[in-house]
């Protein structure tokens, strides 16, 4: 799998990051999970993982991904730019 995907540290790959306010946000990331590919949505500040899939192959993962992100914009939530969001 790191042959696929060489950026995929032991703490996984944030793919993109959602907020809808100041306490609700979300991470979606992709985590090497015994061999296996796994794509997690997370609120950063909850103990567990609001939801986690796993996928056979990164096409598949990085389909469903994009399918998640374009159902919560339209539900709402927006895209939080990590480049101005986060100090250097």
């Amino acid at each position: 799998m790191t042959a696929y995907l060489p950026e995929l540290t032991a703490d996984g790959l944030i793919l993109w990051r959602m907020r809808r306010s100041s306490h609700e946000q979300l991470w979606c990331s992709v985590h090497d999970f015994a061999g296996a590919l796994s794509l997690t949505l997370q609120d950063p500040a909850a103990p567990r993982a609001a939801a986690a899939e796993a996928h056979p192959e990164i096409g598949s993962l990085i389909d469903r991904a994009n399918h998640l992100q374009e159902h919560l914009l339209s539900a709402g939530w927006e895209l939080v730019d990590v480049d101005l969001d986060e100090p250097d």
